[in-house]
């Protein structure tokens, strides 16, 4: 359930779609795309003993 770039510009413009509901729309697409498993070592390396 993804957007384009295109499609989010739109609705950034449409007063339909309130502020608050676009950044929560962005959000979600932002942590959909960037979806990495956590991995403690690379912020802890010492962690990993």
């Amino acid at each position: 359930m993804g957007y384009t770039t295109e499609q989010l510009k739109e609705m950034a413009n449409d007063p339909s779609i309130s502020r608050h509901e676009f950044r929560e729309l962005v959000l979600k697409q932002f942590y959909e795309d960037n979806a990495t498993p956590l991995d403690d070592t690379s912020i802890y390396p010492e962690a990993s003993g």
